[in-house]
């Protein structure tokens, strides 16, 4: 009831209230006072000590793998975060440099705002085939962090913040917040779901952004995805170890399932266009049978085609056969074995695919 007149404003221009960006909250802030009352934080006209409230955590489903832990926290505890990053912010945009593509701000301050991150996304994919295309890099490793925002150690990460911070008070209520909801609640690193703790998450790769600037041949980072290039595989080998080592210093490890290294810069390419390719995984939530539809023709349309010369084309022939592998389906077995230029651009799968969907052929 309290909000009922915050609600009609928005009714009468048609619009639905945006809890998320808060723009309901901001245009009624009595409203938000009566829900603070009503939650503690509040008692008539006394403010009481600050209260933080609970970390609650609800799964939510992946396309692969156990749903995620995401977070589910109180609306004055995402304002305070949202605070927080007014704050501090701008600190840590400017000790991130141009490879750090993910949780950037385009505008800092009390209305601050995260770049698109569709936008952000195809940067990173952008400048890394960019950067392949011109280098011709010997050595590419395409990797992630394992449980990164559960890895988080506060202790470090607060470290880590506190020389990029101008505004001490902040940090100091951020780890508040993140004490309580560890001891209390039992998170593990930083809440998950708020693109306020995206940002705050930056200080604890900040270090291994300036490690890659040095001793990498190129580098490239959205939030936990790394890809890394070296001109020959035993630089880029020497690069990883020194990586994992210092990754390990931070309670942080790669994600072993999808970490590949790949000494081919066109196998290369292709594999990172088939980041783009594999968001078609999402057909398990389609019906089976108009997934495997989709495959068959996408592989019809490959093997119908002439030599394949553009990543492109060869990223769509890695997906297809994995695809088709991962189910052992025999449909291009008979075909792959036709099209010599596939088999010898792409071997690996080429042969896993046969093994496992004809291995009596």
């Amino acid at each position: 009831n309290d909000g009922l007149a915050g609600l009609q404003r928005y009714d009468s221009a048609n619009e639905l209230p945006d809890v998320i960006n808060f723009r309901d909250w901001a245009s009624s802030p009595a409203d938000l006072d009566g829900l603070m009352t009503r939650r503690g934080w509040r008692s008539g006209s006394t403010l009481p000590s600050p209260k933080i409230g609970r970390w609650r955590r609800y799964p939510y489903p992946k396309l692969r793998g156990a749903p995620r832990d995401m977070a589910d926290l109180h609306i004055a505890d995402r304002l305070v975060a949202r605070a927080i990053v007014a704050r501090v912010g701008s600190d840590i945009d400017a000790a991130r440099s141009s490879r750090m593509y993910a949780n950037r701000l385009v505008r800092s301050g009390s209305r601050w705002q995260l770049r698109n991150p569709s936008k952000a996304w195809l940067a990173y994919q952008g400048n890394r085939l960019a950067s392949l295309r011109k280098h011709r890099w010997g050595y590419t490793l395409l990797t992630d962090l394992r449980g990164y925002y559960s890895s988080i150690d506060h202790t470090l990460l607060e470290s880590e913040l506190r020389p990029l911070a101008s505004d001490s008070e902040a940090v100091t209520t951020l780890m508040e917040c993140l004490g309580s909801w560890r001891d209390r609640d039992g998170l593990k690193g930083l809440p998950v779901g708020d693109e306020a703790f995206g940002v705050l998450s930056a200080p604890m790769l900040i270090p291994i952004d300036a490690f890659l600037t040095i001793w990498a041949g190129d580098h490239h980072i959205y939030g936990d995805d790394m890809t890394i290039f070296h001109t020959d595989q035993a630089s880029g080998r020497a690069v990883r170890a020194e990586l994992e080592k210092l990754l390990g210093e931070r309670g942080l490890v790669l994600n072993t399932s999808k970490t590949n290294p790949y000494i081919d810069a066109i196998e290369a390419m292709a594999a990172i266009e088939n980041d783009l390719l594999s968001s078609v995984t999402t057909t398990g939530y389609i019906d089976p049978d108009a997934a495997l539809d989709m495959v068959y023709d996408l592989w019809d349309v490959i093997r119908a085609s002439g030599p394949i010369t553009v990543p492109r084309k060869l990223a769509e022939a890695h997906f297809a056969l994995r695809w088709l592998g991962r189910r052992a389906d025999p449909y291009a077995a008979a075909s792959l074995v036709l099209r010599r230029d596939i088999l010898l651009l792409t071997p690996k799968t080429a042969v896993d695919y046969l093994i496992k969907a004809a291995p009596t052929d």
